[in-house]
């Protein structure tokens, strides 16, 4: 990850209440040795190596450079699921390429050799 900086941009996504996701940009608001601030969250410290939030009751939310990055993290989660659904052990650590080739092979719905 980049040296965090105040103004630093995070796409965020807060697992709410029944499963309800909130998603949005927020910038960095504040820096310290071992955590940071996010403007959209004033009340919650976040560690600067791992990006999880350490407050007390702290919201579930996870940090991502870019949408696009939660989009591929998600779509590579959810070819995984199918696959592993399908029978095959779990592929979490092959890249979003091959998973996709993996599920157009197995003629998985919504997947097609590209």
């Amino acid at each position: 990850m980049k040296k965090l900086e105040v103004g630093s941009a995070f796409f965020y996504v807060e697992r709410c209440y029944r499963g309800q996701l909130k998603t949005g940009y927020t910038k960095v608001s504040k820096v310290g040795r071992k955590y940071f601030e996010l403007e959209a969250y004033p009340k919650v410290k976040f560690d600067l190596e791992t990006c999880k939030g350490v407050t007390e009751y702290a919201p579930n939310i996870s940090l991502y450079s870019s949408e696009q990055e939660y989009l591929e993290t998600h779509e590579r989660h959810e070819i995984a699921q199918r696959i592993i659904r399908s029978g095959l052990t779990t592929l979490r650590k092959l890249s979003l390429t091959t998973l996709r080739s993996i599920a157009a092979e197995l003629k998985l719905e919504g997947y097609t050799d590209n």
